[in-house]
């Protein structure tokens, strides 16, 4: 037994005791142990171990609406940020004793920023009081918005999200109030001219840094489709005698004397027996209408007291107002009038005669109206044709007949002016084709365009044409044996429809 010493009295443990006291010495040495390193780290000295970490920040004043600034954090880390008004923080964190440095890299032109602690030591903290603080007035570059307007006719208003400005002929447009980049545009239509509609392409966006030029506008005029048809002619397009099948007998004089059968027309004819034109058109738009009152037998391309063309084309235009195709069908009695190869008409009077009708139409007509030149037809063939036709069917006299009623002369009475005849006839043709070609070039100023026939033969020369077309003896009536038959206008109307690329 070992021997315990207290103040007063010696006192001797029991050896089970002091067993038990040594064991507890030990078991607190080793608590002791285990719980230092917790605490040297929590208290001790110096960065090493430690890891705490801090940010770095503060507050922005004083920009202007929309202003932003750059700042960097440089030292242990280097970190950008783009910030306007209001406070930040940096992302980067640092340690205890770790330096950092706040600046202003960027700034809009115009203002001033100034850093306050802006430097210094990590100490065991955030940093929350950086201060930047900016002044004066930014300068705030702007942009146009505007394009061009083009088919303008009258007072066109538009608009850009409230603002408006009226324009009053094509060209370049801008709004007067500049936007700064990024802002929104929106272009529109706030009133269209009288009588036109007009479209805005490229119309809204958001501007990026320059001039906005490509919002562009277009004006146009609606033109009424096609639905009227109109003739010029003579009697041919009067359908004379064209049902009459003979000229012998005493009743056939009273078909003869009938003189025009409007019915039976190549260009509106209302029988059954005659695929018109008119009836075409019909087939394919219901509502077509149609009229040849301007028209006249014995009308001439040229001469003034013969109902020419340019007093049909004052007609037509006068009693029209909605767009229309006019079909030309003259020519034949400026042939058959001449009582020589000597007397036909030169180029230039006919040319002349062409013109002075065109004139008329192409400037006055409607807008989106269409002028159709049928060719002269082969006057010089009547005689050989006619002579078949009566050697062929009983109850024709062409020859007696021709000559008791001086029916085209020059053409009928024998074949001396035969080459003259188609000499004119073809250069009269050729100048139809020429003329419309020429007219043809400006029809997207006057509105109106103009085809011949003619052009179709310039183009192929095999092509079917009224001017290059040999009318069976079938084809012409059997009263003057001069104008077609019914079968005659039928092919009139085959051709013509056939042959004008503009419409059909």
């Amino acid at each position: 037994m070992d021997k315990i010493e207290n103040n007063a009295v010696d006192y001797i443990a029991p050896k089970s005791t002091q067993l038990l006291l040594g064991v507890s010495a030990v078991v607190l040495s080793a608590l002791l142990f285990l719980t230092l390193p917790a605490q040297a780290a929590k208290g001790g000295n110096g960065s090493g171990g430690n890891d705490t970490t801090y940010t770095v920040g503060g507050s922005v004043t004083g920009l202007g609406a929309g202003g932003t600034i750059s700042l960097q954090l440089d030292g242990t880390f280097s970190e950008s940020i783009n910030k306007s008004n209001g406070p930040f923080t940096f992302a980067a964190t640092l340690a205890r004793r770790d330096s950092y440095t706040v600046t202003v890299t960027a700034q809009p032109d115009g203002v001033n920023c100034a850093v306050t602690n802006g430097s210094g030591t990590i100490n065991k903290k955030d940093v929350t009081n950086v201060t930047v603080t900016c002044s004066g007035d930014p300068v705030v570059t702007t942009y146009s918005v505007g394009g061009v307007v083009t088919g303008l006719e009258g007072n066109l208003v538009l608009d850009n999200l409230g603002e408006e400005i009226s324009l009053g002929a094509d060209g370049i447009y801008v709004f007067p109030t500049e936007l700064a980049d990024g802002a929104s545009y929106s272009v529109t239509v706030s009133q269209s001219p009288a009588g036109q509609s007009c479209s805005v392409v490229n119309s809204s966006g958001a501007i990026a840094g320059a001039d906005v030029t490509d919002v562009n506008v277009t004006c146009e005029t609606p033109v009424a489709s096609l639905a009227h048809l109109e003739g010029a002619g003579d009697s041919i397009m009067r359908g004379y005698n064209a049902s009459c099948t003979g000229n012998t007998g005493f009743f056939d004089l009273f078909c003869y004397a009938g003189g025009d059968q409007d019915q039976h027309s190549f260009l509106d004819g209302s029988s059954s027996s005659v695929f018109s034109l008119l009836d075409r058109y019909i087939s394919l738009q219901g509502n077509f209408s149609g009229s040849k009152a301007a028209s006249m037998s014995g009308s001439e391309m040229t001469a003034l007291d013969k109902n020419n063309f340019a007093t049909q084309a004052a007609a037509i235009v006068a009693s029209t107002a909605q767009p229309t195709v006019v079909v030309v069908e003259l020519g034949g009695n400026d042939l058959c009038n001449r009582s020589s190869g000597a007397d036909l008409y030169s180029d230039e009077e006919w040319r002349t005669a062409v013109q002075a009708g065109l004139d008329v139409l192409v400037n006055q007509l409607p807008d989106g109206s269409t002028v159709y030149l049928s060719s002269v037809p082969r006057v010089q063939d009547l005689r050989s044709v006619g002579l078949a036709k009566q050697s062929a069917e009983s109850g024709v006299n062409c020859e007696s007949f021709w000559a008791s009623y001086d029916v085209c002369t020059i053409a009928t009475a024998n074949d001396t002016n035969f080459d003259a005849l188609q000499e004119r006839q073809q250069a009269y043709n050729e100048i139809l084709a020429e003329e419309a070609i020429s007219y043809n070039t400006t029809a997207s100023t006057t509105g109106v365009e103009v085809v011949a026939e003619y052009q179709a033969v310039l183009l192929n020369s095999s092509t079917p044409a009224v001017g290059n077309y040999g009318f069976a003896p079938s084809e012409i009536n059997g009263g003057d044996c001069f104008h077609p038959s019914i079968s005659g206008q039928n092919k009139l109307s085959e051709i013509l429809w056939n042959n004008n690329p503009f419409v059909w």
